[in-house]
């Protein structure tokens, strides 16, 4: 074997990592070794290069194994290089490939790639992994490469780039990205697919690296960590209320792999089950907060959760992970990928999850499972096929149906007060809620030469849920009998989604610039064949010994009887958007789009015994146009403002004290900011103000006793309020401020008030603080610690002076660890609530949060 050493010289050599001399420092490396022979290490030679530099500083010595022949070179190997620091990258394609690379410290250094996915030969994958890194490799025989600039195009050239659909880099993929960022596109607020720093609005990226950091292997969990979005978490985890809001309004808007679906395709409400999406099948979860409707039609200005869901790899991997939680609970996760045919061409990837276990809240208990498959094939050079399959159950044991599952404060005569307790569950032991999913889509994409593509997808969604509920709403001390609201349902939602878009370049006055055109549509069917609500149903709870009791009803006898009614429920809603980013100056551009809706909805109650058909609901809306417009203006080069407005239009399906539904929600959004992005996209942050002008604003009514006021229907009942507004802003900060220490952190301060001043809502809290940061230190390679912290400030119920209405400022804090025991082989430690803070989390009740718990987790990867 033929050894080239380096003595004296500036060069540096990748092998797995990179050793800098002068800084006197060892960044991460695998098992000691600094020394490569066609992929593997040689711990005595690296060990002496190692000491050797350390003596030498100014002149490392560096060994480097003879590379492939040219055969080896030719051959087509499959990568699977994930974005991020250029030396890091660089090193993993050296051990896979075996070649010999040497570049000086100069031309490296703060340089990233957008990584490398798919099967090509040595020469043509290294030169996609140095795409867009201003760097070219020089061949120079016997598989050695020297690392130089790359020369500048002049400024009349006009460069042709090869189609091939599997060529593309991923670099919205953040898996094993090891960032808490993302240097790829974000298409979910204007369908263009933009950076962070060119969205003109706020945009919070979770990336599977902290998903994992953190064992957020819920939404809800995720939801809690994300700037300005407060986590409602009244109910327990699965079956229970979990309201998610952003600046002051429910969030309703989805999608999935940037197709928009309807909420009801992914839980029974919007108050129920999306929070308990499980987050094993996602690669990256993004909330765009403000309003969104130019993609999504009606819907509110609070934010838009685009979830992006795992794809197949070029190359076989194979993961698997167990963990054992606080309360019992058990958790499994298999997750295998990669080519299903000798070339590649056909890809597939199955993941699976089951957990199971109890909580802090008594009697309460929960089992919930997900499969996905998907499947790619390219059908041509520029054709690529997707399928997928989804399907996930959720089952839930004394799951509580009111916005609270902890005692009230006082019992029925409104003076004497009942027990606190921070476990307590008052919901009925005989109350469940089980549901299932399942999704399965076929997207067709094209591209059309170098600039364009087109994108057709059909999607088909079914989610089903059986429920029996009880609640009370006073409950008297001396042990009587009293009425309780019970609830027996069974329904089907089927969803069918056609969405079909195209995207590309084009030339206008010597300028380059974008566009988007697309239009997207679903029908949303619900069928409930039993719908009985017993409102009161007598006789039924009691308190004893500090408990309260439920009697069980006889629910045979509650199909068809008087109180039963069984109803069909339809939404449609089509439109069709067109937008693009226009560059009219170097450093300045201009957003326009504009989206035309046409929303429609039915409800039917079917015709029974006791009473004939009858259509409670019957509303249509057409032709209502959605403007938008944003401006990015380039300050310096990592340093932009920017400005957006866009319109609201949101029908409603919450009803006054008549019983009636109120008119949409209409009104403007504004926001202005100023981002920036550093070290290649590496690290980013924003600040943004922004303000909501809305009408018909459904604010919830409540009686003097802090209850909900009701409909004649039985459901809480709202009020329309004009000349709204909600003013506020964030301050966000994410990525990588040292190549061993990231951090995601934001701040954000809403208040809405009515048109005399008044906050609207004064349960949500006016400011948070949101803040996660994992560190690797040098000296303990493989070790990644990690910290969390969420404040929240005072929220009281308007119009009652009784503190117990009243929560204070809380802080809960978390920590977590990972070890990497071999280069497959990890352990994991998360703990919430690490100073075991005892707060509540209901305004109206002793409804708290969760007390100090724990989970441990053993990945392995292949």
């Amino acid at each position: 074997m033929r050894s080239l050493a380096l003595f004296g010289s500036p060069l540096s050599l990748f092998c797995f990592s990179r050793f800098k001399s002068t800084g006197h420092s060892f960044p991460r490396q695998q098992e000691g070794s600094l020394q490569m022979h066609r992929g593997h290490y040689q711990r005595g030679r690296g060990a002496l290069a190692m000491m050797l530099s350390i003596g030498l500083f100014a002149a490392p010595v560096l060994v480097l194994a003879q590379g492939p022949t040219a055969g080896g070179l030719a051959a087509v190997r499959s990568f699977d290089i994930p974005a991020g620091p250029l030396n890091e990258a660089v090193g993993r394609f050296a051990t896979a490939t075996g070649v010999s690379i040497t570049a000086s410290s100069e031309l490296t250094e703060g340089r990233s790639t957008q990584g490398l996915r798919g099967a090509y030969a040595v020469s043509q994958a290294l030169a996609l992994l140095l795409a867009g890194t201003g760097l070219e490799a020089a061949n120079q025989g016997e598989g050695a490469f020297v690392f130089k600039p790359a020369p500048t195009p002049p400024a009349d050239a006009t460069v042709m780039a090869a189609v091939r659909v599997e060529a593309t880099v991923d670099t919205d993929v953040t898996e094993r990205s090891g960032s808490l960022t993302t240097a790829g596109p974000v298409s979910a607020a204007t369908g263009l697919g933009l950076t962070l720093r060119e969205t003109p609005q706020s945009v919070t990226v979770i990336t599977r690296e902290r998903i994992e950091q953190q064992n957020l292997n819920s939404l809800a969990e995720v939801a809690a960590q994300v700037t300005g979005v407060f986590f409602n978490s009244t109910g327990t985890p699965i079956g229970g209320r979990s309201l998610l809001t952003a600046r002051g309004y429910s969030i309703n808007s989805y999608q999935v792999d940037g197709v928009n679906l309807p909420w009801e395709a992914l839980g029974e409400s919007v108050q129920y089950g999306h929070g308990a999406l499980d987050t094993a099948i996602y690669d990256s979860i993004a909330v765009v907060r403000g309003s969104t409707g130019l993609m999504t039609g009606a819907g509110q200005p609070s934010a838009l959760i685009a979830l992006t869901r795992k794809k197949p790899t070029r190359g076989l991997q194979t993961s698997v992970e167990a963990t054992l939680g606080s309360w019992e609970r058990y958790r499994a996760l298999v997750d295998v990928g990669g080519p299903l045919n000798t070339s590649g061409s056909i890809r597939g990837r199955v993941v699976g999850a089951y957990d199971e276990g109890k909580t802090w809240v008594d009697d309460y208990s929960s089992k919930r499972s997900i499969f996905y498959g998907v499947l790619e094939a390219d059908l041509s050079p520029s054709t690529l096929l997707t399928l997928t399959l989804e399907r996930g159950t959720a089952e839930s044991k004394q799951a509580p149906w009111a916005f609270d599952y902890g005692n009230y404060f006082y019992f029925a005569d409104s003076v004497t007060p009942i027990p606190p307790s921070t476990t307590s569950n008052i919901s009925a032991p005989w109350a469940y809620l089980d549901s299932d999913r399942t999704y399965a889509s076929a997207t067709l994409t094209h591209q059309f030469g170098a600039d364009w593509q087109a994108r057709l997808n059909y999607g088909f969604g079914q989610y089903n849920t059986d429920m029996r509920r009880g609640m009370v709403r006073r409950i008297p001390q001396d042990g009587s009998l009293t009425a309780a609201r019970v609830l027996s349902l069974a329904y089907q939602y089927d969803t069918h989604i056609v969405d079909a878009r195209v995207d590309g370049k084009y030339r206008l006055f010597g300028r380059e610039h974008e566009l988007v055109a697309g239009l997207n549509l679903y029908r949303f069917d619900h069928a409930a064949p039993l719908g009985y609500l017993g409102d009161p149903f007598p006789d039924l709870a009691y308190w004893s010994s500090g408990q309260l009791y439920y009697d069980t009803p006889d629910w045979d006898s509650l199909a068809g009887s008087e109180d039963d009614y069984p109803y069909d429920t339809e939404i449609q809603q089509d439109g069709a958007y067109i937008a693009t980013r226009l560059r009219p100056l170097d450093r300045l551009a201009v957003i326009l789009g504009g989206r035309l809706s046409n929303w429609a909805t039915k409800s039917t109650d079917r015709a029974t015994a006791f009473h004939d058909a009858y259509t409670w609901d019957d509303r249509e809306y057409k032709n209502e146009f959605t403007p938008y417009a944003g401006l990015v203006l380039d300050l310096t080069r990592a340093l932009s403002a920017y400005g957006s407005y866009t319109q609201i239009f949101q029908p409603q399906d919450v009803r006054g004290t008549d019983g009636r539904v109120l008119d949409p929600e209409e009104g403007n959004t504004f926001e202005i900011g100023l981002k920036g992005a550093w070290f290649d996209d590496r690290l980013n942050a924003s600040i943004a103000a922004f303000e909501s002008r809305r009408d018909n604003l459904a604010v919830a009514l409540v009686d003097p006793d802090g209850q909900p006021v009701l409909t004649p229907q039985g459901d809480p009942a709202y009020r329309a309020a004009d000349h709204t507004e909600g003013r506020g802003w964030e301050l966000e900060v994410a990525g990588a401020l040292t190549p061993r220490w990231q951090i995601q952190a934001g701040y954000s301060h809403f208040k809405n008030k009515d048109s005399s001043g008044a906050v609207l809502d004064t349960t949500q809290p006016v400011q948070q603080v949101k803040l996660y940061t994992a560190y690797e230190p040098a000296l303990v390679q493989g070790l990644t610690l990690g910290a969390s912290l969420r404040w929240q400030d005072d929220t009281h119920v308007d119009g009652i002076s009784d503190p117990l209405y009243t929560i204070d400022n809380y802080i809960v804090v978390g920590a977590n660890l990972s070890y990497a025991l071999t280069r497959n082989l990890s352990l994991a430690l998360a703990i919430d609530n690490l100073l075991d803070e005892e707060y509540r989390v209901s305004n109206y009740s002793h409804s708290y949060g969760a007390p100090r718990n724990a989970t441990f987790s053993v990945r392995a990867r292949f």
